[in-house]
């Protein structure tokens, strides 16, 4: 084999020929029949299965909202939602929010020069709570406003018959009850 290449030899053809298969000789006589079968086309909707879009989020809304309007009215809705929310009067949360003021005593106060603490004392549970500035006390809401050398005043708002008019009313609580 000495310039002529394997291919062209008579062994080459005939390895040509094997790898190709008996298939494509038989292919090009004209007995042969040359339709290649194929497989119907499956319809998309085929039977037994059809998709259902209940439940599934779109594919292709955006995850963020970008149209201005809708983004204002979202915020808006919040916000009422908050209002609502503030306004609406849940259960008491703490201990001295179960009972009203006149179930409690004051029985301590401690001043300092940084905070002003007081005592007081559930009547019937006869447990002692630390009071402070600010902390909710009684069922109508009302909260420290003031504590002082010798007395404790809470402030509740109550709103009027029309519901238009807020009003502060000022309770104290005396360290000793013989002070008026």
């Amino acid at each position: 084999m000495s310039g002529k290449g394997f291919f062209m030899t008579a062994g080459g053809i005939l390895f040509f020929i094997a790898m190709m298969g008996f298939s494509g000789v038989a292919a090009t006589s004209p007995n042969v029949d040359n339709k290649i079968q194929t497989k119907a086309p499956v319809p998309l909707n085929a039977k037994g299965y059809d998709y259902s879009f209940k439940g599934k989020s779109d594919p292709f809304k955006p995850f963020m909202e970008t149209d201005l309007s809708v983004i204002q009215k979202k915020k808006e809705e919040a916000l009422k939602r908050q209002k609502a929310a503030a306004l609406k009067k849940e259960g008491p949360i703490s201990p001295l929010q179960k009972a009203d003021i006149t179930h409690f005593q004051l029985v301590g106060i401690a001043i300092d020069e940084n905070a002003k603490t007081a005592i007081v004392e559930d009547k019937t549970a006869k447990k002692h709570y630390p009071v402070f500035v600010g902390t909710y006390i009684g069922l109508h809401g009302g909260r420290v406003a003031e504590i002082l050398a010798d007395r404790l005043i809470v402030e509740e708002i109550s709103k009027s018959d029309d519901n238009k008019k807020k009003q502060v009313k000022r309770i104290e609580v005396f360290l000793h009850k013989e002070q008026p």
